[in-house]
């Protein structure tokens, strides 16, 4: 069957969700598709509820034993047979424009193999958004640091997953989203994001503590690897310092600002001698976490306000107008007190 959207959603015990999800997909505008429902071996009803609906764009896959998310997704993948394959997790529920939105912006946007968008992340009591970088070349710039894609949003041209082998890596439970984006554009693919949210994703305390341990060990490894692209690897202590501030808030004194102010220095050197990634958006990446340390060492030292506007007016200077530009559009004009990518919209109705 010849289909515009082959749609790929691994379930493995998500009774409670699933129908949310599933009639997310079955509502949308664009009816053209297949809804490939990948069951991961669950042990609630999750497969009672599926095989509930008599809808002829469902395809059901029985796993006979739990395997893990990418090898249920990969399953899927490979039995796809649309132009494009959209991702979708069993507890999200996606706009109902969603695949209409991406599937014009592929048509119009051929360089383009990979498209999501914005989530709005969401609990029982409060709801916010997680945004990501819409242009290409931010994208990938992003993507040495930190992920810049949201993989429940995505839509993928199937020609560029056979021709790239771009399948998820079972052995990343967890963090295969990451390693895939990194893998498609260092192969070339582009990867965009469009400015808008395309889904709703459902936080719970087991989703958020399930696996943190390893998931923060694979990101240390990730980062790793990506410095060694560039030639450069740091003594443990020095390396734990720059990866807790690329993660997260941290407090900031002297001596860490001058060694995480170093090291970002020497990442955009190294990078400017091997060209791996396009030098206004990498300036407009490194920015966004030059622009996060000043003010992270400056919290802890509020008198000093010249000090600060100082710093930001060199770092401004220093970056040049259209790298700034390029990261407000992506990453600036979303900015809040919350750090990247939360904009809190107060609680559910």
């Amino acid at each position: 069957m010849n289909v515009l959207i082959s749609v790929v959603m691994p379930v493995y015990n998500r009774e409670e969700y699933l129908r949310e999800a599933i009639e997310s997909i079955l509502n949308q505008t664009l009816r053209d598709f297949e809804f490939i429902i990948v069951d991961d071996g669950s042990t609630d009803n999750s497969s009672e509820i599926i095989k509930s609906y008599s809808d002829k764009r469902i395809h059901y896959i029985r796993l006979a034993e739990n395997s893990g998310n990418t090898v249920a997704r990969n399953m899927g993948m490979k039995a796809a047979s649309g132009k494009h394959i959209a991702i979708m997790d069993s507890d999200d529920i996606s706009v109902p424009e969603r695949f209409q939105k991406q599937y014009d912006f592929l048509e119009k946007h051929p360089e383009i193999g990979i498209v999501g968008g914005f989530k709005k992340m969401f609990t029982s009591e409060y709801q916010f958004l997680q945004h990501y970088p819409s242009k290409p070349d931010y994208v990938k710039s992003f993507l040495f640091f930190k992920n810049a894609v949201g993989q429940p949003t995505v839509m993928m041209r199937r020609e560029i997953i056979e021709e790239h082998d771009l399948y998820y890596d079972p052995k990343l439970e967890n963090m295969e989203d990451y390693d895939l984006w990194y893998r498609a554009t260092m192969a070339g693919v582009e990867i965009a994001n469009l400015d808008e949210v395309l889904l709703y994703y459902r936080l719970s305390p087991s989703q958020m503590s399930s696996h943190i341990d390893d998931r923060k060990e694979m990101l240390k490894g990730f980062f790793r690897r990506r410095l060694k692209t560039l030639g450069i690897e740091l003594e443990e202590s020095e390396f734990e310092i720059l990866h807790g501030f690329i993660r997260g808030r941290v407090e900031v004194d002297r001596d860490k600002y001058l060694l995480i102010k170093s090291n970002l220095n020497r990442i955009e050197y190294n990078d400017k001698k091997k060209a791996l990634y396009s030098i206004t958006a990498f300036k407009a990446t490194l920015f966004y976490f030059r622009l996060r340390l000043i003010k992270y060492y400056y919290k802890e030292n509020k008198k000093d306000k010249i000090g600060f506007y100082r710093h930001f007016i060199g770092l401004c200077y220093k970056t040049g107008m259209k790298a700034i530009w390029l990261f407000w559009i992506n990453d600036g004009k979303y900015l809040s007190n919350s750090g990247r990518a939360h904009k809190h919209y107060g609680p559910i109705d």
